[in-house]
């Protein structure tokens, strides 16, 4: 996926507009299957706490790659807890 940075606070907020795919090295911008979700974002957010910090995503998918986007963010997530809190 090609992507750019479209809003940055760091290190608060990072929020990524897709614009793109690479296929064998190239990138690609004008097919039909990049079309259907060019321009979608994907926005991650740091919020403080006493004692912690949340880590909240939210992201723009098409409705068939839902359950996969979950599950994946659900995983990631428990990746970036274990590796936040390990010592």
């Amino acid at each position: 996926m090609l992507s750019t940075i479209e809003t940055l606070n760091a290190p608060f907020e990072v929020v990524f507009k897709h614009l793109g795919s690479l296929k064998d090295g190239e990138e690609v911008f004008n097919t039909k299957e990049v079309a259907e979700w060019s321009g979608a974002q994907e926005k991650y957010i740091l919020t403080e706490f006493p004692g912690y910090t949340k880590l909240t995503a939210k992201t723009q998918t098409m409705q068939e790659y839902e359950d996969y986007m979950k599950n994946a963010f659900h995983r990631a997530f428990e990746k970036i807890k274990e590796l936040a809190e390990s010592e």
